[in-house]
């Protein structure tokens, strides 16, 4: 008998290769725990203040099964930052398809702070990337802090729901999305940075669209298109990049 994770593969990957030839559904990439060789490395985008402990992974639209891992930050500084966590790297986009001009963005992943005066709150960034891993062909989301703090202590969901930057953009040969994932704060006198985001992609069900939710499930972003890629590497356990 297939293991639960095993159907979940099964039915990403029927998915992905059905899915753009029948124009069904949005885009969903995990948000794996583990660093990986990458095929750009783009230095992090202005927004973010600190990458002290960045890491880069590929990510992918179907389950790789990178063990479920809390990620923390901590500082001594009450200063207005924002952190960076994880800069994933999508597979090469297909040329000449359409990154839709304000369409939604949503995130789901679990986070917690050590202090409630930390006043810690979810961020992203998404951009368009070149081959060359350094032009900008695109930003799709400059990032602004989510609307709802973290928990105290425990790990819970977040809601992170956004609309992308206006104008449409169309992809030429060697684009990559790239998604960077981690935290705004602006701590009280005396507090810091101090938060956790959990990643990983090896439970058996994707975190829900809630605020509310501590089930230890798959963080994901996703975007309202139907993206397809030059090569099926994103298919493999591992998820390699290409």
């Amino acid at each position: 008998m297939l293991s639960s994770n095993k159907v979940r593969l099964i039915i990403a990957l029927a998915f992905l290769l059905l899915g753009p030839q029948l124009g069904l559904g949005a885009t969903r990439f995990y948000l794996r725990s583990i660093a990986s060789a990458t095929p750009i490395s783009p230095t992090p985008a202005g927004g973010w203040n600190d990458s002290s402990i960045l890491i880069r992974a590929n990510t992918t639209t179907a389950l790789s099964g990178t063990a479920m891992t809390t990620m923390s930050f901590s500082d001594a500084d009450e200063t207005a930052k924002g952190i960076l966590f994880m800069q994933f790297i999508s597979p090469q986009l297909t040329a000449g398809q359409t990154i839709t001009g304000a369409q939604v963005l949503k995130m789901q992943i679990l986070a917690s702070e050590p202090d409630a005066g930390n006043d810690i709150f979810v961020d992203m960034l998404i951009r368009v990337i070149a081959k060359d891993g350094t032009t900008v062909q695109k930003t799709v989301y400059t990032g602004t802090k989510d609307d709802v703090e973290v928990v105290l202590t425990t790990l819970t969901n977040r809601q992170y729901s956004v609309t992308s930057a206006a104008t449409n953009y169309t992809t030429i040969l060697g684009d990559y999305l790239v998604i960077e994932v981690g935290i705004f704060a602006d701590p009280q006198v005396g507090k810091t940075h101090g938060s956790s985001l959990r990643f990983g992609d090896s439970a058996g069900a994707d975190l829900a669209e809630d605020d509310t939710t501590t089930t230890d499930n798959n963080p994901w972003f996703q975007l309202t298109d139907t993206l397809t890629f030059t090569c099926q590497r994103q298919l493999t356990l591992m998820g390699a990049g290409c």
